[in-house]
C-alpha cells in the first residue's frame, strides 16, 4: 500500500503493510464538489484542498489514478508489484523523491479495516526507523477517496537536512484499489507550500485503471 524509494529503509514497510492490508500562471481551484453536506471534522485536519490542474503540468495515470506532473519535474517506476503500481516524482537533476503515488488492488472489495491495517503497520515500522522521527497520525480530510487516513513525521536523509513527511491514504468507494501518497516537503518549505503537497491535491480517479506501469 505504500512505496518509497527516498529512504532504503523505508522501502521495506510497504511489504509488511501490503501483507498485513492484503511557477507563472495561478493553480485552477476544481469547483464540482460533492452536493452532500461534508462530516465534521477536527479543527487540526489535514484538509486535501484538490486542484483541478497545475498550469504547464503533464497529466500521468497510475491504474487509472491521475495526477500532474508539474513542470521541472520527472517520474519513475517506484518497485511494482503484481498486485501494486507505483509512481515517484522528483526534481529534475535530483535524487530524492518528493512524492510518491502508490496504486494498490485488492482481490476483493476494499474495506477500511483493510486500509486500518496498512497504515497501522506503515507507522510500526517507521517509528523504528533510524532518520524518521516524530511520527504521528493525523485527521485527513479528502473528498476524492473514501475512509482518508493520515501521518506526519520527519525524515532527516542527510546530517545537516530534514524534511517534512506526511502520508495521506484512502480507498475507492465499492471498488478494490487503495491509494497511498507519501509526500516530503523541500527543506525550508512548509509542506503546504510544497511542490509535492500541490502535486498531491491534483490526485483524483480518472478511469477503471489498468494493471500496466507508468510509462
Amino acid at each position: 500500500m505504500f512505496q518509497t524509494q527516498r529512504a532504503a529503509a523505508l522501502a521495506l514497510v510497504v511489504v509488511t503493510a501490503l501483507a498485513v492490508g492484503a511557477c507563472g500562471a495561478k493553480d485552477t481551484p476544481r469547483s464540482d464538489r460533492s452536493p452532500t453536506s461534508p462530516a465534521p471534522h477536527p479543527s487540526n485536519a489535514v484538509v486535501v484542498e484538490p486542484l483541478e490542474t497545475i498550469p504547464g503540468a503533464e497529466r500521468i495515470n497510475v491504474d487509472g489514478v491521475g495526477i500532474d506532473l508539474a513542470p521541472g519535474y520527472v517520474r519513475s517506476a517506484s518497485g511494482n508489484q503484481p498486485d501494486q503500481t507505483a509512481v515517484q516524482i522528483s526534481k529534475k537533476g535530483s535524487s530524492l523523491a518528493v512524492l510518491t503515488l502508490t496504486v494498490t488492488r485488492f482481490s476483493h472489495t476494499v474495506t477500511d479495516g483493510d486500509l486500518d491495517a496498512g497504515l497501522y503497520a506503515f507507522r510500526l515500522q517507521a517509528q523504528g526507523l533510524r532518520g524518521v522521527t516524530n511520527i504521528a497520525d493525523i485527521p485527513v480530510v479528502w473528498d476524492v477517496v473514501a475512509h482518508p487516513l493520515g501521518l506526519e513525521g520527519v525524515e532527516h536523509p542527510t546530517a545537516e537536512n530534514s524534511s517534512d513527511l506526511r502520508v495521506i491514504s484512502g480507498r475507492e468507494a465499492d471498488g478494490d484499489r487503495t491509494v497511498a501518497l507519501q509526500v516530503w516537503a523541500e527543506p525550508g518549505t512548509s509542506m503546504e507550500d510544497s511542490d509535492g503537497w500541490r502535486m498531491a491535491r491534483t490526485v483524483r480517479f480518472d478511469s477503471a485503471g489498468s494493471t500496466a506501469p507508468p510509462s
